[in-house]
């Protein structure tokens, strides 16, 4: 799933999924090569998928000429 230690590292906050609904969370890197341990709350099947969402859903900044002047506190 990645190319090195510090790959594991950078992802490790993330949640691990499955297609089958399991879900986990990285633990730790396995040697130099990007392997790393995880956790399920369940057994992972033989032929189930483990996923990573790599995304972060970003608001965009107010506008000012449709949302008006900010307000102060």
């Amino acid at each position: 799933m990645f190319w090195n230690k510090d790959d594991v590292e950078y992802f490790k906050p993330l949640e691990l999924w499955t297609k089958g609904g399991k879900t986990g969370k990285i633990e730790e890197p396995l040697g130099e090569k990007g392997f790393m341990k995880c956790f399920f709350n369940d057994i992972v099947e033989q032929n189930d998928t483990v996923c990573l969402s790599l995304y972060k859903r970003v608001f965009p900044i107010a506008d000012p000429a449709v949302f008006g002047p900010p307000q102060k506190k």
